[in-house]
Formats: C-alpha cells, structure tokens, sequence
C-alpha cells in the first residue's frame, strides 16, 4: 500500500474492542493526477483478527492539504475518533492558521 509514491499515505492503525483495530489512511492518487481538480482522500477500514480488511470506507467530506496534514486516531469505545490539521484558511504558505479537524469511525 505505501510503496508507490504519491499514491497512499502512511496507514494509522487503532485497537478496537470490537474487531483487530481499524486502519486509516490518506489516498493521494486523484490529487496526484491532477493538482487542480484531485483531491486527497480518508479512508477506515476495519481489520479482522486473521490481519485481513473489509472493505474501506471514505469519508467524502474530510479535506486535506498535502504535506501539511497529519492523520491521528484514538478508540473510544467502538468508535474511532481521527483527527488532522486542515491548513486552508490561511493566507498563503507563510501565514497558514491552521485548524483542527476531527471525524469519527463508527463500528
């Protein structure tokens, strides 16, 4: 999954007590293709104790800047709660004014 450059991002994995843990990552491959039209994408998907996945999810409306953004994850529960920097309402690459951003797994 993270071999091909500018494809995919380092996974984040979190334990769950309802399965193995689920692991998320960032898609780059449509921002990749085109800077201007592309977008990177979050995907979950959950792991099963013999270290398969289902399939993934994406969450469409998580937005994020390469370089910039670094997935995080904690469990609560049977939930898993992501959380990122989204640097888009700055002003430029010296002024960035970061926020945080958080989205959450359900399983």
């Amino acid at each position: 999954m993270v071999d091909a450059p500018n494809d995919r991002g380092e996974p984040f994995f979190v334990t769950t007590p309802g399965g193995f843990g689920v692991l998320a990552w960032l898609d780059h491959r449509s921002y990749s293709v085109s800077l201007q039209t592309g977008k990177i994408e979050l995907y979950v998907a959950p792991v099963n104790y013999d270290l398969t996945t289902a399939a993934p999810t994406v969450i469409k409306h998580a937005r994020f800047i390469a370089g910039t953004s670094e997935l995080n994850g904690v469990e609560v529960g049977s939930n898993v709660i992501l959380g990122w920097l989204d640097e888009r309402n700055g002003k430029g690459i010296l002024d960035p004014r970061a926020e945080v951003w958080l989205d959450t797994a359900w399983y």
